[in-house]
């Protein structure tokens, strides 16, 4: 998971039809819940976390799923999710909570009869 988060480079679509080639953002919310980790506290966010970041590594790397796509649909409909432009982050449990929401499982639904 260190890996994916902080030290892999990705393409990764930032606008319609714009990628970038990089590591992810870093993301203090993110930085908050492996530091508390690695303090022994804070272990039910990490575990939520690292459900989600370990879903959307897995679709990435072996589906070759994109982390979000650069369709400019899938922008034009953000922050809501589009129904057929998705990536991996999208169909990845909030990491916040470790749920996926009624719009994440119709997303899985549409990726799932389309393979």
């Amino acid at each position: 998971m260190k890996s994916h988060l902080f030290e892999t480079v990705y393409e990764v679509a930032i606008g319609p039809n714009t990628i970038r080639v990089g590591k992810f953002a870093p993301y203090n919310e993110i930085a908050e819940v492996w530091e508390s980790a690695l303090n022994g506290q804070g272990i039910d966010p990490l575990k939520r976390l690292v459900g989600h970041e370990y879903l959307e590594h897995t679709l990435m790397k072996h589906l070759d799923l994109p982390y979000v796509p650069s369709d400019p649909a899938y922008w034009n409909a953000y922050p809501k999710l589009h129904p057929t432009h998705f990536g991996a982050h999208d169909l990845s449990p909030n990491p916040w909570n470790g749920k996926l929401s009624d719009a994440q499982m119709k997303l899985w639904e549409t990726f799932l009869h389309a393979q």
